[in-house]
């Protein structure tokens, strides 16, 4: 019963947290800094790197379904470059996000795992902040449907964001949270606490039928630091008695410790 006191408590001060907290304050992952290619990991077919004592996976899966090691880096093309864009003040923006076989995620008719795919592994479970795209863009001129980058967390819980950037003026960057996903109405901000797997991807038979000219670039995942939640809860009581005893209890949950 302590554990579970203890998990719904961060939970719910994780999700409170995570979207009170600035942006700024949460741990950047950055898919845009021309660090991922090639793989670095035995096999040859993904990607390790350590942020802030936290381990991070990247995997890709093609047009047919079947793991690849050819998951893209491009080099930035927004208009105007850099510069003309708040994200890139964060982000390296040296690099166009990750796609895969070409600049981006494509895509695909069929289920989540028939086609085009990222995705990230973490080394523990962790709360998110957002979730940052490229190239995800709205609806053009000529009337097809704004683009709908697709997710899964923890193959589970699922979600859709819609492009709202103008395609051929704006670099297509798209900041999603529990707050604005859509069309899908039911993922819950519970579903950004406890991730261990985010899988992006476009396709029919997902959470939602995406568009068929959807396609986006993963640029940055912000992920909360555990003790940011801590003072909701009081930060003393939680580094002594029972907190210290449910920490051991929790090692591998907790992300960042102090």
């Amino acid at each position: 019963m302590r554990i579970k006191k203890l998990l719904a408590s961060l939970g719910a001060a994780s999700v409170f947290v995570g979207l009170a907290m600035p942006a700024q304050a949460a741990l950047l992952i950055d898919f845009t800094d021309g660090l991922w290619t090639p793989p670095n990991d035995v096999g040859g077919l993904s990607t390790t790197r350590s942020f802030g004592g936290l381990e991070v996976t990247l995997e890709a899966w093609d047009s047919s379904g079947g793991q690849t090691a050819d998951y893209t880096e491009s080099n930035f093309d927004g208009p105007g470059g850099p510069g003309a864009y708040p994200e890139c003040g964060f982000l390296a923006c040296t690099k166009d996000g990750i796609g895969v076989q070409d600049d981006e995620v494509t895509y695909h008719d069929g289920g989540f795992t028939d086609g085009e795919r990222l995705r990230v592994t973490f080394s523990k479970a962790v709360p998110l902040h957002s979730l940052i795209f490229l190239d995800l863009f709205g609806a053009p001129d000529d009337g097809a449907d704004a683009e709908v980058a697709q997710v899964y967390i923890n193959t589970s819980d699922g979600a859709g964001y819609t492009g709202t950037k103008n395609p051929g003026t704006t670099a297509g960057f798209f900041t999603g949270d529990t707050d604005n996903d859509g069309p899908v109405t039911d993922i819950g901000s519970n579903a950004f606490v406890g991730v261990t797997t985010i899988d992006f991807f476009a396709d029919s038979a997902g959470s939602v039928d995406g568009p068929t000219n959807s396609d986006f670039a993963l640029a940055g995942i912000r992920v909360v630091p555990i003790p940011a939640a801590l003072p909701l809860l009081g930060y003393r009581s939680w580094r002594t008695g029972h907190g210290r005893a449910a920490q051991k209890e929790t090692d591998g949950l907790i992300a960042l410790k102090p």
